[in-house]
């Protein structure tokens, strides 16, 4: 894949939610917070009038795709936080092809479930 490494121009924090310091008064359980793990640069991939049709009406509908430098520290059970928001990862394109190779890790906005 063609990329200008200038398009890598934001911080994307990979990590996961551990029970941080705060207690819900409602329940007495632990609120989660993000615990980052390590970050890459990162961007917004944008997805062609064709793939966007493709993924509609799919479980894919509401995903957006975010790119980095290819990296084997990233797995879908992570979270990532990425211009302010938090997501899942949902699945990882990766090419390590070449010395200069990027994945495409495809993302679910982070929905707190309340019991």
């Amino acid at each position: 894949m063609k990329l200008k490494a200038n398009r890598l121009n934001k911080r994307a924090e990979f990590g996961e939610m551990v029970a941080g310091d705060e207690v819900n008064p409602n329940t007495g359980d632990s609120i989660d917070v993000f615990q980052s793990s390590f970050s890459r640069y990162a961007g917004r991939y944008s997805r062609s009038f064709s793939q966007q049709v493709e993924v509609a009406g799919t479980t894919l509908e509401d995903t957006s795709v975010i790119v980095i430098r290819h990296t084997d520290k990233v797995n879908d059970q992570m979270k990532v936080k990425f211009d302010g928001d938090l997501y899942n990862v949902v699945s990882i394109s990766s090419d390590d092809s070449t010395a200069v190779s990027y994945d495409l890790i495809t993302v679910r906005k982070y929905v707190v479930a309340h019991g």
